[in-house]
């Protein structure tokens, strides 16, 4: 078998995925740097929505590697209902409560599953390499448990211990001071917004960092994030400001370059392909700043913005030559 290079992602994602991946970020922390050549960031976890459309996403590689046939008799992978749950007893009845379950690792703490508890039990998925874990449920505080190699808790029962419950509260409104029922809020714990943009929110694991998002097609117009303190008992009310207008982008694909950032797709209908954009282009500059050393995840929030605003490309063309470009940036996707 010939030795194979490794696959190299040259990222022709949509513009629009990419800014949906760099706006994104973990519910626990405040997202880190943007992406680099052949990698991205992990994106931020987004609110479950049953009626979101998949994102399409666009590869482009220097090899393909050969896909070897399925081995006879492998077993296909369990489905997630299929995977054997851990039940562990609580030492007291509880109301139906949504928790948060981590691991231990080294000296942090690993979200790996958010079970409910309900009466005298709590269950979460099995995972065999994770033994010390910690379960956090409102209204009560840390529990440490183990769990043995045939899956049985300890301590049994789980010692609950009642503590006073820690409250936010406050109001999702734009720019303008309307409210956004529409928003989303990440981090801390769920949340609903009502129609007049109000929530309220009972951490399940403070310190924590939170903030409002809204979805703008392929984008998200987010909040500055609020970090909350632990403080059992405590109330604290915000206000969390989303910008008034959506957020729009140039309808392209792109891919790093040595000399810019690359085209590698146009999308149809778009303000890139209606200015004449082609793949293979180059674009050398955003706005009149150089995008030779500039990550994907900086053009993306240089090229995006409000819809209906003008950015201005330098492009290199594939005749060699370089012109100016102007696009007027549009809402894009769901």
């Amino acid at each position: 078998m010939k030795t194979r290079r490794g696959l190299v992602v040259v990222g022709g994602l949509v513009l629009g995925a990419l800014a949906w991946w760099a706006l994104q970020g973990d519910d626990e922390a405040a997202p880190g740097s943007a992406a680099v050549q052949g990698s991205r960031t992990a994106p931020e976890t987004a609110p479950d929505r049953a009626d979101r459309r998949p994102l399409p996403t666009r590869t482009e590689a220097d090899e393909v590697l050969e896909r070897p046939e399925a081995l006879e008799g492998t077993r296909a992978p369990r489905s997630p209902d299929d995977r054997p749950h851990v039940t562990c007893q609580l030492s007291e009845a509880v109301a139906p409560l949504q928790g948060a379950l981590y691991m231990i690792y080294g000296q942090q703490e690993i979200l790996v599953d958010s079970p409910t508890a309900s009466g005298r039990q709590v269950s979460f998925l099995a995972r065999e390499r994770y033994r010390i874990m910690v379960l956090h449920l409102p209204g009560y505080a840390p529990v440490t448990l183990q769990v043995d190699a045939e899956g049985g808790c300890s301590p049994e029962p789980l010692l609950l211990s009642a503590r006073a419950e820690q409250t936010l509260s406050g109001r999702v409104v734009n720019t303008a001071g309307n409210p956004e029922p529409d928003a989303r809020i990440w981090g801390c714990g769920p949340a609903r917004i009502d129609g007049e943009g109000r929530f309220t929110v009972r951490p399940v694991k403070a310190p924590c960092d939170l903030r409002a998002a809204r979805q703008d097609g392929f984008w998200f117009s987010k909040s500055e994030w609020v970090s909350v303190a632990a403080d059992p008992g405590g109330h604290r009310e915000l206000e969390l400001v989303l910008d008034e207008y959506p957020r729009g982008g140039i309808g392209i694909g792109i891919a790093q370059h040595d000399l810019g950032v690359r085209v590698s797709d146009v999308h149809a209908g778009s303000p890139g392909e209606q200015a004449g954009l082609a793949a293979g282009e180059l674009i050398l500059a955003v706005d009149g700043e150089p995008s030779a050393d500039m990550d994907l995840d900086t053009f993306v929030d240089r090229a995006t913005g409000e819809a209906g605003t003008d950015v201005s490309l330098t492009v290199l063309g594939l005749d060699g030559t370089e012109r100016e470009v102007t696009l007027t940036r549009a809402m894009l996707g769901p």
